[in-house]
């Protein structure tokens, strides 16, 4: 692990308080840059290596936006339309199964049991949906902090 480097204006002894925290406060950048541990100034030059050749990244990121595409937009796209066309097919079919006169007069007469039981499977899926995502959030989490550890064990080691 490398060593944070004393800034060369700070090196002596005899500065002040008072001159130490102008010198941090100050605004030139020549200033503030030998306050700066050496990580954080190749992190900084690499950061503004990246932003001159901002132009090099534009075909990545088309090629992110056509793999985005790809994987998630044509395949809803896809299954919206099968909804669409099978759905009238499907509920039809399943009117059939249920051909019983019976039903029909319970569901003719009295349909709050029927609405009933969809808002419950409706609340049933919002539940477990919420709870899928409550998961992946929690585990996202629990990911960041776990390598953010990891870092800070192997930075004080």
């Amino acid at each position: 692990c490398p060593s944070p480097v004393r800034p060369k204006s700070l090196s002596t002894t005899n500065l002040s308080k008072r001159e130490i925290m102008l010198k941090m406060s100050s605004n030139d950048e020549s200033n503030r840059s030998d306050l700066i541990p050496s990580i954080s100034q190749s992190l900084r030059e690499k950061e503004d290596q990246l932003s001159s050749a901002s132009s090099s990244l534009e075909p990545l990121a088309l090629q992110i936006q056509v793999e985005t595409l790809f994987r998630i937009i044509v395949p809803s796209a896809l299954a919206s339309i099968a909804a669409f066309l099978l759905f009238p097919a499907l509920a039809l079919y399943i009117s059939y199964l249920i051909n019983d006169s019976a039903t029909f007069a319970v569901l003719a007469v009295d349909s709050s049991q029927f609405i009933q039981n969809f808002l419950t499977v409706t609340s049933l899926t919002f539940s477990i949906l919420v709870g899928q995502t409550y998961y992946f959030m929690y585990q996202q989490n629990e990911a960041i902090f776990v390598s953010l550890f990891g870092e800070v064990t192997e930075a004080k080691s």
